[in-house]
């Protein structure tokens, strides 16, 4: 499996950068709450092309070997489609949905398992959505930080994270 690496089609408009921007962060503000090696974002951008990259490569053995990890490489992948959704009542751009298929089509390990992917990717979505409602302050520190600067390192989407985190435990402890 090459690395993972996502990219929205995003146009370079103002409208269209927020649109990234909002794809960019979900995808990699909940990559971090896995905490898995193959998700550790190593970068964003919006500009020449929007695509977060992230440091490792997911084995397509280790996939089908081990379903929460699949699930995670999954909605890292929806992040995109769902943040869209979340912050403009829509989805976008259909390539995270068609990614996310088709890493799950590569899983199956069996014709039934492969027939009931569709109706998998919804419950993935909706669990996808629902993590990233609950981390929706990290992803609009994290996308105005991509529209005002255009890249973030790793370690500066982590930091804007963990501020957050620590403000929200601070205010309401």
């Amino acid at each position: 499996m090459p690395e993972l690496t996502l990219s929205t089609a995003a146009s370079q408009t103002t409208l269209h950068a927020e649109h990234a921007a909002y794809a960019l962060a979900g995808a990699a503000v909940l990559a971090g709450k896995f905490n898995r090696p193959t998700l550790r974002v190593t970068s964003a951008r919006l500009y020449p092309e929007a695509q977060v990259t992230f440091g490792d490569t997911a084995v397509a053995f280790a996939l089908r070997a081990n379903r929460a990890f699949l699930e995670e490489t999954v909605m890292t992948v929806l992040a995109e489609a769902a943040a869209q959704e979340i912050k403009f009542g829509a989805v976008g751009d259909a390539r995270p949905l068609e990614r996310a298929a088709q890493l799950l089509r590569e899983a199956a390990q069996s014709s039934d398992e492969a027939e009931v992917g569709e109706a998998y990717l919804t419950v993935l979505l909706a669990r996808t959505r629902g993590e990233l409602r609950r981390s929706w302050v990290e992803v609009e520190v994290v996308s105005m930080a991509l529209q005002e600067r255009g890249v973030l390192s790793g370690q500066e989407i982590q930091h804007r994270v963990d501020c957050v985190q620590g403000i929200r435990g601070t205010t309401l402890n």
